[in-house]
């Protein structure tokens, strides 16, 4: 059974913050409401959210400076965050969004917006509905894998085949499938591929093994 996605909410209105758990609600999301800052960046190290919802303005630390301490966390750097707000100026948006943000809804906003906000959030990170791993998150637009909030450094060939395996988790992906679809050229040979999955499995480190090897056929990434 697929891992729920794991969002964070941080929100000190009590009618936002359950109005927010009321929309999300279901079986594809596990919610971690907070109510306060309080020590959010200790909570946020216990849950490993997948994407994070907070307040602009809060009492103590307010939105802006939970951004720039998620942005700062080697761990967490990469994981989303859409902002709630109240203030709709074109500067205080643009403003979150060079800060770090990935995302912006300004209050008062439709549950059926926050909803598709979040969703597009989660396609951009998130390899496959039915595949890949709970810990690697992908970039497509930026051609970008990180792995517990730690962005791994790919090259093209390495990226597009990680790509297609984590798209394909738990299924065998032959060679050839790898050189049509992973690397887009028929003008590779299947040795060029098993290099490009040992270097793969080097830069994922202890992941790494859950690419397992289907002798004389190709490769399963096991999720």
């Amino acid at each position: 059974m697929q891992d729920k996605i794991r969002i964070m909410v941080i929100e000190d209105e009590p009618d936002i913050l359950e109005l927010v758990v009321d929309c999300l609600s279901g079986p594809s999301f596990e919610l971690i409401p907070l109510n306060s800052t309080e020590n959010f960046l200790a909570k946020v190290a216990i849950s490993k959210p997948d994407l994070i919802v907070t307040d602009k303005r809060m009492p103590g630390v307010g939105g802006q400076e939970v951004i720039e301490q998620i942005r700062g966390s080697d761990q967490f750097s990469n994981t989303p965050i859409l902002v709630l707000s109240g203030h709709d100026s074109e500067c205080a948006i643009v403003h979150m969004l060079e800060i770090g943000a990935d995302d912006y809804i300004v209050k008062p906003f439709s549950p059926l917006e926050l909803k598709a906000r979040i969703s597009a959030l989660l396609r951009r990170i998130k390899p496959h509905a039915g595949g890949g791993h709970k810990t690697i998150q992908i970039d497509l637009a930026g051609h970008r894998i990180s792995h517990q909030g730690r962005e791994i450094a790919f090259t093209l060939a390495e990226f597009r085949i990680l790509k297609t395996l984590l798209e394909k988790a738990n299924k065998i992906v032959t060679r050839q499938d790898l050189v049509d679809y992973g690397l887009g050229t028929k003008f590779v040979s299947s040795r060029t591929v098993d290099v490009h999955i040992a270097a793969v499995r080097k830069k994922l480190g202890d992941i790494g093994k859950n690419i397992r090897t289907v002798r004389g056929v190709g490769y399963k990434f096991v999720s």
